[in-house]
């Protein structure tokens, strides 16, 4: 939706974009049916269940939401006096060309759609979308190390308000936006970290100076989509 959103307003066929997602699977239908996937946590104790970047633990919260942004020219913003939160700097999309209920277990199409936002950039952070699904998040580890050298912060706030499906990846762009705003990077909260204790996962709230954030997407189907926010620079 962004980047549709992005090029139309590049190429002046509108204004004015109110673009967002919006899911609510917690129903009988899906709960049964990824249950019988073993893709949901069955874990009892909350600290335990959805834990992104675990070995030692599988399965993802379901999860429920919605968000919206409004995207335009930054001259027509400025024109009407409007609080910008942020930038588009770019946005990278692929398919991973294999089964809708498979992903490309290799992180190839994903590393190059991270690659492929970034261009020379490196962000200050990476807002992930691992879940908890060990495949998943293994992609997720595969792209960042054949992209960064291991000194660029990642971390996802799936572990805080699990995986609302459609509505994910408009909620981590907006949580991006907040931690521009705010000048802070959220937490990957209840993490083990085993199987990925080389990764520099951000464990707890760290304020710092936020200027750029690559925000990573992908999933059933074989969608990759990167996008790259940055703070708005008077």
């Amino acid at each position: 939706a962004i980047l549709m959103a992005k090029l139309l307003l590049e190429a002046n066929q509108t204004d004015v974009c109110i673009i967002g997602g919006s899911d609510a699977p917690v129903t009988r239908g899906c709960v049964y049916s990824f249950s019988k996937m073993g893709a949901l946590a069955m874990e009892l104790d909350k600290e335990q269940a959805g834990t992104p970047f675990s070995l030692d633990r599988e399965g993802f919260v379901l999860a429920e939401g919605a968000g919206v942004l409004v995207l335009e020219r930054e001259n027509d913003a400025l024109r009407r006096d409007a609080y910008l939160y942020g930038v588009i700097d770019n946005l990278y999309t692929n398919n991973d060309g294999q089964s809708i209920f498979a992903s490309d277990l290799t992180g190839q199409m994903m590393t190059k759609a991270l690659q492929g936002v970034l261009g020379s950039h490196v962000p200050t952070y990476v807002n992930s979308q691992a879940l908890g699904l060990n495949a998943n998040d293994r992609v997720e580890y595969l792209a960042y190390n054949n992209t960064f050298d291991g000194d660029v912060p990642v971390t996802t706030i799936k572990s805080m308000f699990g995986h609302a499906f459609g509505a994910s990846g408009i909620m981590q762009a907006i949580a991006s936006l907040i931690s521009i705003e705010h000048q802070f990077i959220p937490p990957t909260i209840k993490s083990s970290r085993q199987g990925f204790a080389d990764l520099p996962i951000v464990a707890e709230t760290r304020y710092q100076e936020i200027n750029q954030i690559a925000v990573t997407s992908h999933g059933y189907g074989g969608n990759n989509t990167c996008l790259l926010l940055s703070k708005y620079d008077n």
